[in-house]
């Protein structure tokens, strides 16, 4: 990768970085180290292999969706959807990270109670776990709501230049704690 002089297609690329990865997997430091170096090239590769939010989301939308491609395809677009109503490409980066929380952990949340809504029968001892553990998610899901909100309101420096103008913070809204110009 890094090391070879000749520039070389991205699927032999992608062919020998899976060599790589095969041969760490199995305990050589060497490839390691030389997957450490293209990574230290090459930073964007950690968001392939590295997103273990990513897998995690992934795992739980084909335990959902089962062998049903369709229903895979329409909950991950519905994902997709909501990353972009919170604030897809526009976020900063630490509202990006909060909104890919609040994604997952609204995906766990609606698909433990869909498990919990679709077991038609089940004894006491299940019920009581499957209600603990939405009430657990749940809890995770408003904590992760009321973090992007709390980063929202602190991203918010008023700007003032002088005792009579307007304060305006970074989104556009007017303050209400100093006078308009002119008053």
């Amino acid at each position: 990768m890094a090391s070879d002089p000749k520039p070389r297609s991205p699927r032999d690329q992608a062919v020998a970085l899976n060599a790589l990865i095969e041969r760490a997997g199995n305990g050589d430091e060497g490839a390691a180290k030389q997957i450490r170096a293209t990574l230290t090239e090459l930073p964007g590769l950690a968001d392939i292999g590295g997103n273990v939010a990513d897998e995690a989301e992934k795992r739980l939308v084909a335990s959902y969706a089962g062998k049903c491609l369709g229903t895979r395809e329409f909950v991950t677009q519905k994902l997709k959807n909501l990353r972009a109503e919170l604030g897809g490409a526009t976020a900063l980066p630490l509202e990006k990270l909060l909104i890919d929380r609040v994604v997952a952990t609204w995906l766990h949340v609606s698909y433990l109670e869909f498990k919990y809504a679709a077991t038609t029968s089940m004894d006491v001892t299940l019920a009581v776990y499957y209600q603990r553990a939405i009430t657990a998610a749940n809890k995770r899901h408003l904590a992760a709501i009321k973090a992007l909100a709390e980063v929202r309101r602190l991203a918010l420096p008023a700007i003032q230049v002088g005792p009579n103008v307007l304060a305006i913070d970074a989104r556009g809204s007017h303050g209400s704690s100093l006078p308009a110009i002119g008053g």
